[in-house]
């Protein structure tokens, strides 16, 4: 039972860490670092993500209200819009000043949702161990499926993906 809680946490540190670091790749300009980083991130946030939509939430729909479960369905989909505007971003290699600064917009855009969601396990922490158990159950399961945030997005999640727009031209 710890073991999910510190699994959890630690999640949220490694997103954290990334963004962080990926926000000095871009004020270096160094669009390298950036793309290993953006892969690292995705590769940690797509389990996460799977878990927390079709595992943690509705579990926390009786906790929360489905209107606020829905607001962080909708905060993933902005954070998928984003890290797919940063991709583009990469992907075009040397990027000027003003996509650099939208770049760091949209990473600093990540961090909220980023703590919002750690607050979520203090009230998992309120159900029964059985329930917490099946919990941890699922997350090592979707973890050893080992989809990326932006596959999972595209092939499996039943959402619409958004676009973000930035004037960063």
């Amino acid at each position: 039972m710890k073991d999910f809680f510190n699994e959890f946490r630690n999640d949220h540190r490694q997103i954290r860490d990334l963004i962080l670091n990926l926000v000095g790749a871009f004020i270096q300009n160094d669009m390298e670092q950036a793309a290993t980083l953006i892969i690292k991130l995705s590769i940690v946030a797509g389990p996460h993500f799977k878990f927390e939509e079709e595992v943690l939430y509705p579990e926390l729909i009786p906790v929360y209200g489905p209107q606020y479960i829905n607001k962080l369905y909708i905060d993933h989909d902005l954070v998928i819009a984003r890290i797919r505007k940063l991709i583009e971003f990469i992907g075009n290699g040397q990027v000027n000043e003003k996509e650099c600064n939208a770049a760091i917009d949209l990473l600093e855009g990540l961090l909220p949702h980023l703590t919002d969601c750690e607050g979520l396990s203090i009230m998992v922490e309120t159900f029964q161990e059985k329930k917490i158990n099946q919990i941890a159950e699922s997350l090592e399961h979707i973890r050893a499926k080992h989809i990326d945030l932006i596959d999972w997005a595209e092939n499996e999640r039943d959402r619409n993906i958004f676009s973000i727009q930035t004037n960063s031209k």
